[in-house]
């Protein structure tokens, strides 16, 4: 085993191949820098004590890297490490909203793992990156998707110019034609369609697809859900805040038949595990792990596709999961239900998004609350518009 000196957690010095380097963690949840720091670990030691000292001090990292590494001010400098400095000042100044930049890491932190972000900023090539959106798009990513990812990248380098490591004629996303988006046109299924949906669930999805059908929740409110959420004997599901897109949590109201659904979900789970399920395990799981997006995305087509003519045509060919949100919030509207206890349902911050169902059935709005009931099963108990109330 080689050796190594821990200053703290995610700040190390260690050796490989007689060299000594430095690893460091400048910004949670962006991957180590690391660096070669000289022959000896007193040497390692010594600098990366330096660099702690820089940031504790709250010294800028590109300042950091230019001092001890003669790194910031070369056009040499990969993508893959300009974007933890990009992302270290992005979050100090913060002119982002928390959720645009929680956006922006996360699609930037898995463009630094691409081969091509290991060159240096002036080798990556227009090519590379319209290939790889490409590849997003085979994968049925909308031209929306595709434009954020490109706006990130070219974000970076935008950024780059600003502090003179890039010339400013160097941003291979320029290059690349902005992709056709949607008019925003939404598919609402009705009623009938939307249970013909949940019927041609295949055996392993049907309950997740009841669950999405039955509460209009987003993609990973669902897919990341864990059973200490979820409370049978209330007949109530929590949409934790690290799950919603606003960061706020929220509880639902679940219907009889997808409280049944959950409670021989669990039995069978407890079957195929020797155990019964424990809190912090996914509610949604194969072999313990959370349904991908990808057979997310499978398990919905095939559904749509059994469907067949239960479903109309022109509505087939377009119809995405989140069109079953929008679903949930049509039939709710349809009811009367005010906008703000549609929004709180659905986890809406600004009525302005609820509004889009109102126009759909204007002459309904005002009938009681408890219209939610009826509006998605007959039985079930009216508990959000008493929570409401």
């Amino acid at each position: 085993m080689s050796p190594s000196h821990a200053l703290s957690p995610g700040w190390r010095a260690f050796q490989r191949g007689g060299r000594w380097y430095v690893s460091f963690r400048w910004t949670k949840g962006v991957a180590p820098i690391v660096r070669s720091a000289g022959d000896s670990q007193d040497e390692a030691v010594h600098l990366l004590s330096e660099i702690k000292r820089c940031r504790n001090q709250s010294v800028p990292l590109r300042d950091v890297m230019a001092e001890f590494f003669g790194e910031g001010v070369s056009p040499t400098i990969a993508l893959k490490d300009a974007i933890p400095l990009y992302l270290a000042e992005s979050e100090k100044e913060k002119r982002k909203t928390a959720k645009t930049r929680d956006g922006e890491r996360h699609r930037l932190l898995r463009v630094a793992k691409l081969p091509w972000a290991s060159r240096p900023m002036t080798e990556v090539d227009h090519e590379d990156i319209e290939r790889w959106l490409l590849g997003f798009r085979a994968e049925g990513r909308t031209g929306a998707t595709l434009n954020r990812w490109k706006t990130a990248v070219s974000a970076v380098y935008r950024w780059a110019h600003r502090k003179r490591f890039l010339p400013r004629t160097v941003n291979p996303t320029l290059e690349i034609e902005r992709f056709t988006e949607s008019s925003g046109r939404e598919v609402f299924l009705t009623p009938g369609e939307l249970e013909a949906w949940i019927e041609s669930a295949p055996a392993r999805f049907s309950i997740m697809a009841r669950f999405y059908a039955r509460t209009g929740v987003r993609r990973d409110e669902a897919r990341l859900l864990r059973w200490r959420s979820v409370d049978l004997s209330r007949g109530t599901v929590r949409v934790e805040a690290e799950l919603s897109k606003n960061h706020k949590a929220r509880e639902l109201p679940l219907t009889p038949d997808l409280v049944d659904a959950l409670r021989a979900l669990r039995s069978r789970t407890a079957l195929e595990r020797g155990r019964m399920p424990g809190p912090e395990d996914y509610v949604f799981a194969i072999e313990d792990e959370p349904w991908s997006m990808s057979r997310v995305r499978s398990a919905f087509a095939k559904t749509v596709e059994a469907a067949g003519d239960a479903i109309e045509a022109s509505k087939r060919v377009v119809l995405r999961l989140h069109d079953i949100r929008h679903t949930v919030g049509a039939i709710l509207a349809s009811s009367g239900v005010p906008e703000r206890i549609i929004a709180q349902f659905l986890g809406h911050k600004s009525l302005v998004t609820t509004r889009r169902y109102a126009h759909l059935y204007p002459e309904m709005v005002g009938q009681a609350t408890a219209a939610l009931v009826k509006a998605i099963t007959p039985s079930q108990p009216d508990r959000l518009a008493e929570k409401a109330g």
